[in-house]
């Protein structure tokens, strides 16, 4: 087994798992708007936490296979031949690595972000109902607050609304993000009907 076992290549396996164990580590996962002004808990953390600790584990996953491969040169020991290619060969073997590697990270990441979904959804959906049960309700009454509704005054009227419309889109926006979903063109109605599937 091991006669035709080249230990140069196997090292460069040890250093790619170890590279991209510390790549995830440096650099974390990146959520969109992150460092946006929030209505409410700061959702936007909770929901980072949960990707990073998905990820943290996949990418140990994969540090521990660099672990086992250096771990079986060094029971082999003299078995494994040093080198059985020349310089150009290894070089393009480490190239071939670099690429593989860099599409196995790529693979990993939105793995590690689709099952961190599952986790952070219905902790975000919980910590933003509020926003949403009031934003239906304002956009049902036509940008008036309930305890606004006795105000007779249309100037002062039409203030309110432009108010409350105003910090109904502000929380639309904020939903839309945290819940990965595309803003798009659509009015206000459209778009709280769209958040029912999450939230009702």
């Amino acid at each position: 087994m091991w006669k035709k076992t080249d230990k140069v290549i196997l090292e460069m396996a040890v250093l790619l798992c170890a590279g991209i164990g510390l790549y995830a580590v440096i650099t974390k996962s990146y959520v969109q708007g992150i460092n946006a002004p929030l209505y409410g808990v700061d959702i936007l953390a909770i929901k980072k936490e949960v990707i990073d600790k998905f990820n943290s584990y996949i990418f140990l996953g994969l540090a521990l296979v660099g672990l086992a491969i250096q771990l079986a040169i060094i029971l082999a020991g003299e078995k494994i031949k040093k080198s059985l290619y020349s310089f150009p060969v290894y070089f393009i073997i480490f190239l071939s690595g670099v690429a593989i590697f860099s599409f196995l990270t790529a693979g990993l990441v939105w793995t590690g972000a689709k099952l961190a979904r599952r986790v952070w959804l219905p902790q975000v959906v919980e910590q933003e109902r509020g926003i949403y049960l009031y934003t239906k309700r304002l956009i049902a009454n036509k940008g008036v607050r309930d305890d606004q509704r006795q105000i007779t005054d249309p100037r002062l009227q039409f203030k309110l609304k432009c108010v409350n419309f105003d910090i109904a889109g502000k929380y639309l926006r904020q939903m839309d993000e945290t819940l990965e979903l595309d803003e798009g063109s659509g009015d206000f109605t459209s778009r709280i009907r769209r958040l029912a599937v999450y939230f009702e």
